[in-house]
């Protein structure tokens, strides 16, 4: 995902702590896990991990591309047989999975940098039209809007709770919203000091993790946004968290990447040796330990996920603001330099990468058989691996 947290001076963070012990990841559970081979939201569930439902091994090939008309800097959604995909443009636009034809397109007033999230027949996503949408999924209806007071660039995220589906995301008007999915009434905002770029991950027992552009992770409680933590005195975030069990990542733009313990708000470890920010948001990969995660110093690294050390880094020729996404032994994610790459997840070393004509600031989508990426080339490309093309 693209866009700044403008307007900013970085703030210097505390001084470099000891690592200190992470606790063993939490089983996940039917409501965060993924429980079909959709990608359905940004990092592909309510806990941002960026793991694939389904094992992509490369080589890839080009099943289909499609023309969007404009830069796509957000992810794609992947729902059934259905594709959902957004444009600097402001347009929505829904493919056919199968073969990249048009189901439908709905336009917005302002440009959409999000991944839609799509549940229960309803696609919400967020616009710099000042609006936040719920459209069906079926036909690109608009089923209701609401407006906040600036742009929306981050993606949503969701929770239940007595049945009832809440719906979550930031807006530059220094606000988290809390709305219900049926009606679009906000239930609740919760003011932070600027932007809110990111999107809140959504952890065990309705917990809401998320950076701001003011300097402060924050840790609510789903159902009111009541505080629960702050970690202040960092510096500016435009990546989303990503947790496991009672642990959350992020990197942020003073040039770092932290853990942080859920309960407590404490920083368990810091990885400071890169001298670039980090814009892209972390994938966590349980088997091995380790968390993935791209820098604008050309880098994705791969990092001890109870230590913070660096196990290695590959090099790619742009910066890495596309968030990773691990499927199988692989870790494949997007560069400035128009490349996506597959990357051997327990070494480091490049196994496949295509020329997509365009810098890739979008995460993978990996779903129903198929990766999907979009570039700001404005097209979106679907692959399969090799033998099933």
């Amino acid at each position: 995902m693209g866009g700044l947290c403008l307007g900013l001076a970085a703030c210097t963070g505390p001084a470099e702590n000891e690592a200190k012990p992470v606790p063993e990841p939490a089983a996940e559970t039917p409501e965060s896990a993924a429980q079909t081979a959709d990608w359905a939201q940004f990092r592909g569930g309510p806990r941002q991990q960026g793991v694939a439902p389904v094992r992509i091994e490369p080589p890839l090939a080009a099943a289909w591309e499609h023309d969007a008309g404009a830069a796509i800097k957000g992810g794609a959604a992947i729902a059934g047989d259905r594709v959902y995909v957004a444009t600097e443009l402001g347009e929505v636009i829904c493919l056919d999975l199968g073969n990249g034809e048009p189901v439908w397109n709905f336009a917005t007033d302002g440009p959409v940098e999000a991944t839609p999230l799509v549940i229960d027949g309803g696609v919400y996503l967020g616009s710099g039209d000042f609006h936040f949408y719920k459209l069906d999924a079926a036909t690109g209806e608009e089923v209701w809007k609401i407006k906040t007071e600036n742009k929306i660039l981050g993606s949503a995220n969701w929770w239940r709770q007595d049945g009832r589906l809440r719906i979550y995301v930031g807006s530059y008007d220094h606000h988290l919203y809390e709305i219900a999915a049926s009606s679009g009434e906000v239930l609740a905002r919760f003011k932070t000091e600027n932007y809110v770029h990111g999107t809140p991950a959504v952890g065990p027992e309705g917990t809401l993790a998320f950076g701001g552009c003011d300097g402060s992770l924050y840790i609510l409680e789903a159902g009111g946004l009541a505080p629960r933590q702050e970690i202040p005195d960092l510096t500016y975030m435009g990546a989303s968290v990503c947790l496991a069990g009672e642990t959350g990542f992020i990197g942020t733009y003073g040039k770092e990447v932290l853990a942080f313990d859920l309960r407590s708000g404490e920083v368990l470890w810091r990885f400071e040796k890169s001298n670039f920010p980090f814009f892209s948001s972390a994938a966590h990969d349980a088997e091995r330990n380790r968390i993935y995660v791209g820098g604008r110093d050309k880098k994705l690294h791969a990092l001890d996920a109870a230590t913070g050390e660096e196990r290695w880094a590959f090099t790619a020729r742009g910066r890495i603001d596309s968030s990773p996404v691990i499927s199988g032994a692989h870790v494949f994610v997007g560069s400035d330099d128009g490349r996506l790459y597959a990357i051997e997840a327990a070494t480091g070393e490049e196994a496949w990468s295509y020329d997509l004509g365009g810098r890739v600031s979008a995460e993978p989508a990996i779903g129903g058989g198929y990766l999907v990426i979009g570039s700001a080339g404005g097209k979106v490309f679907a692959f399969q691996p090799a033998a099933s093309n």
